[in-house]
């Protein structure tokens, strides 16, 4: 039963293709990078959730990782 994952890195050469992968398989993907990734062409992406965040910044990533479902 699918769920939500994280990616760290989803805008990268291995986290794009995860995760299209892990949305094509129905689950909810929390994409940690700097900017929005950029899916192929009739990826769903509704239930991608884009994560700005700097992993380097160990509060903002417990404010904002703390947050997530």
């Amino acid at each position: 039963m699918p769920g939500s994952a994280l990616v760290v890195g989803a805008t990268g050469v291995t986290g794009t293709p995860l995760a299209e992968e892990l949305l094509a398989a129905g689950w909810a993907v929390h994409a940690i990078c700097r900017r929005k990734p950029m899916l192929r062409a009739g990826v769903d992406a509704t239930r991608l959730h884009h994560v700005a965040l700097d992993i380097t910044d160990a509060r903002a990533c417990q404010s904002v990782l703390g947050r997530l479902d």
